[in-house]
């Protein structure tokens, strides 16, 4: 398994703004990552990984061959969604 178990999803409202401004085929992508990332064996190819430079760990994983994001916060087995952005816009955020 890599990183902390994961057995639900919340949104934060940013996300949920990110997510209806997002194109529909991205959308559909959050979809099947969403349903992905509860499985262990699914994050590698989600590139599931913790990001650096944060006070909070914060995760992040690939969507649609890699050219957008999810960030995300996981305490107890529940990842509460952050961000949904093009790949250059998260890594330009602090």
């Amino acid at each position: 398994m890599t990183g902390p178990r994961i057995d639900s999803v919340a949104y934060t409202d940013r996300f949920k703004r990110d997510y209806r401004r997002a194109p529909k085929n991205i959308q559909e992508a959050v979809e099947d990552c969403l349903r992905r990332l509860c499985s262990d064996e699914a994050r590698k190819s989600l590139r599931f990984h913790a990001l650096s430079g944060y006070r909070l760990t914060i995760y992040k994983i690939d969507v649609l061959r890699h050219s957008w994001q999810i960030t995300m916060r996981i305490e107890a087995r529940v990842a509460t969604l952050r961000r949904l952005a093009p790949h250059k816009q998260i890594d330009r955020q602090p």
